[in-house]
């Protein structure tokens, strides 16, 4: 493979991208596309939490069913799993490894750190049959042709362009306790959905799907840290912000947006299912055992994204829903134009950056 300008024009633009998922979407496609050697590649994100830790699938893209049901698999998830703690607990920091599991060869690149999870590159490479199926490292010379190692050290040096780029949405775009986006990346992304919803706005307006904006409030919060610490404090917000990773789905946007409140932008869907939604995700929590704190509710205020509607006063909506939920009994959903109808609240009306009532 030849370096042409065709090819680093592709790497560079990777360094443009501000968005996790976008850039993992681009990076994915670009390997798949530039190398045939790599038959899939995903990112799984390692949490450890003080009590335990847990290993789940962020992203991936393969060439067959074969490489998706692999990435799927719980068995090859635990016995990764148990590798890459087992590694860790042996090594300060992890090289970047060629090694087999149950007879699959893998690359595996640490891509970046937060403060309480490490992300990894994943690549699946041809099989070496002369390698014990087992979790055995694989010396990286003498296995491979001279074109597959040159390949090897090629997908090491851009999977390290990956890896700076990820680095610096984390630092600049991500919470870092939760490894959400942040606030300054949720007025970001309403910025360029206003924009997109207004092109798509002009091209069908019999569009009966819409999107949604929701506030969720961890119920009581304070009361958990007085009574247990914020050490399990924090850990309820982290296993918080891991079970909506898990519930919603991946074109979702799911912001931290201040201390125990968060932010979800449901796109492209319709105002009975966005409210499903969310109450499946109110019932999952309250039902979900949080250690040593037992059992958590959360609040939840939804409201309508309107393109006509400035940021400000579309939050205000969600967060009047919100306050509603909150004074008549929490763990419940709120849905500001229902409630609105219903006379339940007062109209929120913004003139610049004020609002009135």
């Amino acid at each position: 493979m030849s370096y042409t300008a065709e090819f680093l024009k592709k790497i560079s633009q990777l360094t443009l991208i501000r968005e996790d998922d976008a850039l993992a979407e681009a990076f994915f496609e670009f390997m798949l596309t530039e190398f045939d050697f790599i038959q899939g590649v995903a990112r799984y994100k390692l949490e450890q939490l003080p009590l335990n830790s847990m290993l789940s699938l962020q992203a991936f893209q393969g060439r067959s069913d074969l490489s998706r049901e692999l990435f799927k698999n719980s068995d090859f998830q635990k016995n990764l799993s148990e590798f890459l703690q087992r590694y860790l607990q042996q090594h300060a920091e992890l090289e970047d490894r060629v090694i087999n599991i149950a007879g699959h060869t893998l690359l595996i690149k640490k891509s970046s750190r937060e403060k309480t999870a490490i992300y990894f590159l994943v690549f699946l490479l041809p099989a070496i049959d002369s390698v014990e199926p087992q979790n055995e490292l694989i010396a990286n010379t003498l296995q491979y042709d001279s074109n597959e190692l040159h390949q090897l050290d090629t997908i090491r040096y851009l999977s390290d362009i990956y890896s700076n780029q990820q680095t610096m949405i984390t630092l600049n775009d991500k919470d870092s306790l939760t490894g959400l986006y942040n606030r300054k990346s949720f007025d970001r992304s309403m910025l360029h959905l206003h924009e997109s919803n207004e092109h798509r706005h002009r091209r069908s307006k019999d569009n009966k799907n819409s999107a949604y904006l929701a506030l969720l409030d961890i119920d009581h919060f304070k009361k958990i840290n007085d009574t247990y610490g914020h050490l399990y404090g924090d850990e309820v917000l982290l296993l918080f912000a891991q079970q909506m990773q898990l519930t919603f789905r991946e074109d979702d946007l799911l912001f931290r947006y201040g201390g125990e409140e968060f932010v979800v932008i449901l796109k492209d869907v319709s105002h009975d299912i966005a409210e499903t939604v969310l109450h499946r995700f109110r019932h999952y929590i309250e039902s979900y055992n949080f250690p040593q704190v037992d059992q958590v509710t959360v609040s939840i205020g939804m409201t309508q994204l309107d393109i006509e509607r400035m940021q400000s006063e579309i939050v205000s909506r969600a967060d009047q829903a919100l306050y509603y939920v909150k004074e008549h009994g929490r763990n419940n959903v709120g849905y500001y134009e229902e409630l609105l109808q219903n006379g339940c609240l007062q109209e929120v009306v913004a003139k610049d950056d004020i609002e009135l009532f």
